[in-house]
């Protein structure tokens, strides 16, 4: 362990754990406070910038925060902090102020500052599949209903929310079916708003909840075709794929299965650029419940970092984010009881145009949705159709053929008998 000295110091170490979006694979790293890694490292590399064996990744820029900010986290910590599940890009350091260069202080600091990385997840999938387990999984505590059923016991959309240690805070949405033939397009209108309304913020990842114990078919991927065709094609770029009953399969039995995967299993996790994670919910292990968050987390992470840390969001999301901020700017600035009563019903009414302007958007996408789906899979019929009529016009042409062999053959064997007739004629007259 190399310790570094400071000026009037004995020496320290301090020691923390990054996982890093590109490189989940790398061990414990070693991290010393800004201004002693600048005096063991000058001329090792930019100022600003961190070695730490590893050329490709380098820190964001320094900033000097005031002593008395309570959202500076300091390196020097005196004891070691619980393990910290944050990678790089999330870290900000900050320059010195211009005062305190002038009084002839150090360039950087020792303070980091992490901004607001709380994560909003969405579970989507068919009728129980394991959503809601699976929800229970990554929170860690029961909070959807949760039971081996054939039928959905998810009804609307439901929240749960809680605290990693890294002081994140993780949002998990619970849906119904929301894009299942059964559901009508008002039912899922309905939650779909109301999911919007939960996850007003944006959407940093939406895990597509498939049970790996059964046969994945075509159905499942119209569900991924419908979200598609309902958030946009960027949409994907925050897919997940988490197959559940892992207590049954196994890593190592769920890597076979993807191997000898059908194409259009093959073509989804193409599409989700491999994003792929198995969650046994039955288990009470606390390193395999902890192992399967944290790969689910590295994938958020990842996802996070190729999308500039910004979450999924179109235009529902900017209109139900208005109303928010209305409400959010009424409460915090001082009005008069009677200003307040009506900023309420004129927040109110706004607030409920909005939702109807949403709830109509949300039932128009559902519908060209459904149009386009159906659209689809007509014309993956018509060539079905076609299909099956070029090979039943192959097969009775091939028919027609055998049939015409058969008669050649026939004739062929008639012709032989009559010769052999006649030649056994001849010889007997001859005798």
């Amino acid at each position: 362990m190399q310790q570094i000295r400071r000026m009037g110091s004995t020496p320290r170490t301090v020691r923390h754990e990054l996982q890093f979006p590109n490189a989940m694979q790398c061990k414990h790293v070693r991290r010393t406070s800004a201004r002693a890694l600048q005096e063991s490292h000058s001329g090792s590399g930019a100022p600003g910038e961190i070695n730490i064996n590893r050329p490709h990744l380098t820190s964001p820029p320094l900033t000097r925060v005031p002593e008395h900010d309570s959202r500076s986290y300091s390196l020097l910590a005196s004891s070691r902090p619980p393990r910290r599940r944050f990678f790089a890009s999330n870290f900000v350091r900050r320059k010195a102020l211009p005062s305190t260069l002038a009084m002839g202080g150090n360039q950087y600091d020792d303070d980091w500052v992490l901004p607001s990385a709380d994560i909003t997840l969405v579970l989507v999938g068919k009728l129980g599949c394991g959503k809601s387990a699976t929800g229970n999984s990554i929170l860690g505590q029961e909070v959807f209903e949760s039971e081996y059923s054939h039928v959905s016991v998810t009804n609307t959309c439901q929240m749960g929310s809680t605290t990693l240690h890294d002081g994140r805070t993780i949002n998990v949405i619970d849906t119904p079916g929301l894009f299942e033939v059964k559901v009508t397009t008002e039912d899922a209108g309905k939650e779909i708003v109301k999911c919007l309304n939960m996850a007003k913020d944006g959407i940093h990842a939406v895990l597509m909840v498939f049970p790996a114990t059964h046969r994945f078919s075509q159905e499942s991927e119209s569900t991924i075709e419908s979200i598609k065709a309902f958030f946009g094609e960027k949409i994907v770029n925050h897919m997940i794929l988490v197959f559940t009953y892992g207590d049954v399969i196994g890593e190592s039995k769920l890597k076979k299965m993807q191997n000898n995967a059908p194409e259009c299993l093959k073509k989804v996790v193409e599409l989700c650029q491999n994003r792929v994670v198995l969650f046994d919910n039955m288990t009470n292990d606390r390193r395999l419940q902890e192992q399967q968050l944290d790969k689910l987390l590295d994938l958020v992470d990842s996802i996070s970092a190729n999308n500039g840390g910004k979450p999924f969001s179109d235009q529902m999301f900017t209109r139900i984010k208005e109303v928010h901020d209305r409400e959010k700017e009424m409460r915090t600035i001082g009005y008069s009881e009677e200003q307040i009563s009506e900023l309420k019903k004129e927040i109110h009414r706004t607030r409920d145009e909005q939702l109807a302007h949403i709830t109509s958007m949300v039932e128009e996408k559902l519908n060209y949705s459904v149009e386009k789906l159906q659209q689809q899979l007509m014309e993956e019929q018509n060539a079905r159709l076609e299909a099956e009529k070029v090979a039943l016009e192959a097969r009775m042409k091939s028919e027609d053929e055998i049939q015409k062999l058969k008669e050649s053959l026939r004739k062929a064997q008639m012709e032989n008998e009559e010769f052999r007739r006649l030649a056994a004629e001849r010889k007997c007259a001859i005798l």
